[in-house]
């Protein structure tokens, strides 16, 4: 579904390996994360940031994938704050 949801994924959005799949997934899990958990200390927030660059620095398929899931985590979303913790990392 390419719309926005809190639910986790259970395999990348893009067609990916196996094990870069696996990553995807927890990419999703740490961005859901973020986005909506806005008590997050700076200290966190900033941890979260690098996992994400970090894994999306990997390859391109991830870097893409992690676009992907922040456009998911956009499209038909409702709540500004959600939005502009996730353009934020963009």
């Amino acid at each position: 579904d390419p719309f926005y949801s809190t639910h986790e994924i259970k395999e990348s959005l893009l067609k990916l390996t196996d094990e870069y799949s696996e990553v995807a997934v927890e990419m999703f899990k740490v961005l859901l994360k973020y986005i909506h958990h806005y008590t997050l200390s700076d200290t966190w927030s900033l941890k979260h940031i690098n996992f994400l660059v970090e894994k999306a620095t990997i390859n391109n398929d991830l870097k893409d994938e992690l676009f992907s899931q922040i456009m998911k985590l956009t499209h038909k979303c409702t709540n500004s704050f959600l939005n502009t913790r996730a353009w934020d990392l963009l």
